[in-house]
């Protein structure tokens, strides 16, 4: 009888993000397939919903420390462990070598390239020093690898894995959702340094200058929590934008939300490859964004939606999908198109369960 594989995701965030929303496209990929069995394991919080309604076995700590996944190894016996950021990466190899019993193998997923990879740092040379222990490093793009300080040292085994969507569960999704909404301009992401939500506000504050009062009052939507959400909620009363950018919050269905919209804005500082902007994609909204790299790798400035620098050619752009339909329509199906090129549902799985079967018997 073929022994079962079983997988521990380790994640050090305990919201339902980016990162998350990655694993949890993961383990739905290996959810009916009785020679694998996954598991989720975070600090508990708001992960919790998103995961119950996925049907994903959850295991919560306390906090990713050696001594928590040290726990979780010894009550769930994985096979192998999928860490999949920095911290996770390092907490899990630290809590693996230290149990002193046959070498359990690790892989280690980075999502995007903090700056603080970018440049000799603790972080960057910590991760460094445990390289040795995980069998194979995924990056989610060939920028994130390269942008790594020490990207040359690893590079032997590193593999790049781009993120995908699965649309039919996406459009599942986006069915189950009852509400109805009107938004022409929608923000998906969290709201940290690296998602640059200040610069949001401020390029909705000048597309709303350059349409009003010649058209209608702008209606956008800023999607999402983190940290930065209350300097954000601070900074729209003192801009008097309560009217034009609503906050929703975190939601565990934005689906429809953004698929009411003309186009999806982003302004990030660097990426990997967002799952927000693989998923505007699906539905067919049109993306404007910066040009960072990650986005630049699958948005095709000026087909599926525009890439631009400056905050007054991203408000520009903007106004050209609400104002032309025509242009919104055309650019929401090559959308569509573009996003059907480049997820391969089944190319992906086939990539992760060759890792995992080769990193089982590491």
């Amino acid at each position: 009888m073929k022994k079962k594989i079983r997988i521990l995701h380790v994640l050090s965030s305990h919201i339902y993000s980016g990162a998350e929303n990655v694993v949890c496209q993961i383990i739905s990929l290996f959810q009916n397939d009785p020679d694998y069995e996954m598991i989720y394991c975070s600090p508990d919080g708001s992960i919790r919903k998103a995961l119950e309604e996925r049907k994903i076995s959850y295991m919560p700590i306390e906090k990713v420390s050696r001594s928590e996944v040290q726990r979780v190894i010894s009550e769930t016996a994985p096979t192998l462990i999928h860490a999949h950021d920095v911290r996770a990466s390092i907490v899990c190899a630290m809590a693996a070598d230290s149990m002193k019993k046959n070498r359990l193998p690790l892989i280690s997923h980075i999502h995007a390239c903090f700056d603080s990879m970018t440049r000799v740092s603790a972080k960057s040379v910590s991760y460094l020093l445990f390289t040795h222990c995980f069998s194979r490093i995924f990056w989610v793009s060939e920028s994130s690898l390269n942008r790594y300080a020490f990207s040359g040292m690893v590079k032997g085994k590193s593999q790049v894995l781009y993120n995908v969507i699965d649309r039919e569960k996406l459009e599942q999704r986006l069915q189950e959702d009852s509400t109805s909404y009107d938004y022409d301009v929608v923000f998906l992401g969290r709201f940290t340094e690296q998602k640059n939500p200040q610069r949001i506000v401020g390029i909705l504050e000048q597309l709303e200058q350059q349409l009003h009062p010649s058209s209608k009052q702008l209606h956008a939507a800023m999607i999402g929590d983190g940290e930065l959400y209350e300097p954000i909620r601070e900074l729209i009363k003192e801009k008097k934008l309560e009217q034009v950018i609503v906050l929703p919050g975190y939601m565990t269905n934005p689906y429809k939300a953004l698929t009411s919209a003309k186009a999806c804005l982003m302004a990030s500082r660097y990426e990997g490859t967002p799952m927000s902007v693989l998923e505007a994609m699906a539905l067919g909204v049109p993306v404007v964004s910066t040009p960072v790299d990650g986005i630049a790798d699958v948005v095709e400035s000026g087909v599926t939606g525009y890439l631009e620098e400056t905050n007054e050619k991203l408000a520009e752009r903007l106004q050209e999908l609400l104002t032309d339909p025509a242009k919104q329509k055309q650019m929401s199906e090559a959308s569509k198109r573009r996003f059907e090129q480049i997820c391969d549902l089944k190319q992906y799985r086939e990539t992760l369960e060759q890792v995992y079967r080769e990193s089982a018997v590491w």
